[in-house]
């Protein structure tokens, strides 16, 4: 009889605040990716069918529609507000409804400028600390995991960083090997893509987090949000320095 090892799918996104930088990756088990696809083009269905003024196609990218803005411009108007929020907290529940776990690494900007060189790349610096968890994930479940990465234009960069990571391991006071990161670090537009679009809603949820909102319903709001993804997020960092 075959052996079977499943493979997981890692979505990668990165945001920050005003004092930090993160990478958020969402794991996503092989036989929920569909079904998680789907889920979030009915979150844009069930929107366009209820309020109106927005495409089917329309992509969940949490700037745009937290600000009435890109695919969601038609919802600018104040009036249009709580169906923002709405339609944000069905997709997070949504996600929250499949096998994901999501993996949060930061490092506070100012500390990272004074240990590094000028000019250093601090989204490099903390790519392999959030694929570090990514490979435990995968080796605690025994699978392999492909990592695909919104758009980026270091990206031959980041995958060269990648093939040093598999063969010879990160570096840090804690170095891992990344034999269960499968070929090499992919790289989508998010557009096309549910998946980095889910990783780009959590992602940017953890950030209001971190912000002061002048607006209490706003704070109210990203509190619900960040409330209902808890349950899977498994680590959400920052390092801050020795």
């Amino acid at each position: 009889m075959p052996i079977l090892i499943w493979v997981q799918l890692a979505y990668l996104d990165e945001s920050k605040t005003a004092r930090a930088y993160y990478i958020t990756a969402l794991v996503v088990a092989d036989t929920d990716c569909v079904g998680l696809g789907r889920a979030l083009d009915e979150v844009v269905e069930w929107a366009s069918d209820t309020y109106g003024r927005v495409s089917e196609r329309a992509e969940l990218h949490a700037v745009d529609l937290a600000g009435g803005r890109g695919d969601w411009a038609r919802w600018r108007a104040p009036i249009y507000i709580p169906a923002r929020v709405a339609v944000y907290e069905r997709a997070v529940a949504a996600i929250a409804g499949f096998d994901v776990r999501a993996y949060i690494r930061g490092a506070d900007i100012d500390t990272h400028h004074q240990r590094y060189a000028v000019g250093t790349d601090i989204h490099g610096t903390v790519l392999p600390w959030v694929l570090e968890r990514v490979q435990n994930d995968a080796a605690y479940r025994d699978d392999l995991v492909l990592a695909i990465a919104d758009e980026h234009q270091l990206r031959e960069r980041y995958r060269g960083a990648m093939r040093e990571f598999q063969r010879s391991g990160t570096s840090g006071w804690k170095p891992e090997v990344l034999d269960r990161i499968a070929d090499t670090l992919h790289f989508a537009p998010s557009h096309s893509s549910r998946l980095l679009q889910a990783a780009d809603l959590v992602s940017y949820a953890h950030t209001q987090t971190k912000r002061r909102h002048v607006d209490s319903r706003a704070e109210a709001a990203y509190a619900r949000i960040w409330g209902v993804l808890a349950p899977v997020i498994k680590e959400a960092s920052c390092w801050y320095g020795p």
